[in-house]
């Protein structure tokens, strides 16, 4: 008697075969649900779109010029249009994580998010060495993993494109009648073969193509639509900045008292104390080409720092309301009253103290 054939239990194959689709939910639910944050957490900080604010995205983009190797894309279209930029950036996040999480036009928004994650590698963490410290090579990564699955399970894209089960048995019967219909004496009844079935339904009836045609249609109107909205959120973005930077100045009357006078006249000096007020600043080059900065603290006591980050290499700036030095990279902050001690942040290395001393005829000097 011969054996009978080793049968699976049912839904065993089909549970197999969608095992990688669900293995890669994890990784798309934790890409959307990122971007998603990333993006509102840009819309909700009082600090990204203020150009008066030591988070501004401008100073962010300006710190990110100084080693990043698209500084010539950064300094000739991003920084004049900062807002912009940052507006667009916070918008595309949240559209990306929001297609993401609800598996909306899968491809697209996976190869969106890993545009995003290349630049921000390029600019942002491009100074991290070694580079897999720098958290958006990973992203970029991932969302070429997507990018390349495709739509899963549990995804708008999946649900679109399954097709009703009752259109392939109609397809078949259809076929079958057309097959079975009566034969002429002596000639060969035609048999129905897998080939045959394979292209009844790769043709289809005509509802079913318009379908599939008004899909693709409303597919593309909507990443019109959204580009199209994207666009006039980030000019509204702008423009709202702009005025408030305007109001700000006007109200103000007056600079901050951050300042970079010019070199002194005395040989080696980086200026003279005449030239810099109290809680005010200098700029200057040091040795090993990283950028320093001079504060006055008070009538008598000058300080002098590396100003690069110890974190991911951004240059600070001094904040002379908080009296401390801001990254407007990743948020870290200095105290330099306190020899330059981390306050807050993603480190917790100090920013690098440089020798100053001031001679009789307040000329400043700097040994670095």
């Amino acid at each position: 008697m011969p054996s009978a054939p080793n049968k699976r239990p049912p839904g065993h194959a089909a549970g197999w075969a969608s095992l990688p689709s669900r293995a890669i939910l994890p990784l798309r639910a934790f890409l959307g649900f990122t971007f998603l944050y990333a993006g509102w957490q840009k819309f909700t900080d009082p600090q990204f779109f203020d150009p008066t604010a030591g988070g501004y995205i401008g100073r962010q983009l300006e710190g990110y010029a100084q080693t990043s190797p698209l500084s010539w894309l950064l300094t000739g279209v991003a920084i004049p249009h900062a807002t912009f930029i940052g507006g667009l950036i916070a918008f595309s996040e949240l559209l990306l994580g929001l297609a993401t999480l609800l598996g909306l036009l899968s491809r697209l928004a996976a190869s969106g998010g890993c545009l995003i994650s290349t630049l921000l590698w390029l600019t942002a963490t491009w100074s991290v060495k070694p580079y897999f410290l720098g958290s958006d090579t990973i992203y970029a990564m991932a969302w070429v993993t997507l990018a390349i699955y495709g739509p899963t399970d549990y995804s708008l894209d999946h649900w679109l494109e399954r097709q009703p089960q009752h259109d392939h048995a109609t397809l078949a019967a259809a076929l079958l009648r057309t097959k079975r219909q009566p034969q002429r004496p002596g000639q060969r009844r035609q048999r129905t073969t897998a080939a045959d079935l394979a292209s009844a339904e790769l043709q289809g009836p005509a509802d079913i193509k318009r379908r599939a045609l008004l899909r693709q249609l409303l597919a593309g109107g909507a990443v019109l639509a959204t580009g199209v909205l994207t666009t006039l959120l980030a000019r509204a973005v702008e423009s709202a900045g702009s005025l408030f930077s305007s109001e700000d100045a006007g109200s103000s009357g007056s600079s901050p008292p951050t300042s970079t006078p010019a070199p002194g006249t005395t040989a080696g000096a980086i200026g003279n104390t005449s030239q810099l007020p109290v809680n005010g600043t200098l700029t200057f080059t040091l040795s090993n080409g990283d950028p320093g900065v001079v504060v006055r603290l008070s009538a008598t006591q000058y300080v002098a720092y590396d100003a690069t980050c110890t974190h991911a290499g951004c240059t600070v700036q001094y904040d002379p309301s908080s009296k401390d030095f801001l990254c407007p990279c990743h948020g870290a902050s200095f105290d330099p009253a306190h020899n330059g001690a981390v306050l807050g942040g993603p480190t917790s290395q100090p920013l690098a103290s440089v020798p100053v001393h001031v001679d009789s005829s307040g000329n400043i000097f700097v040994n670095g």
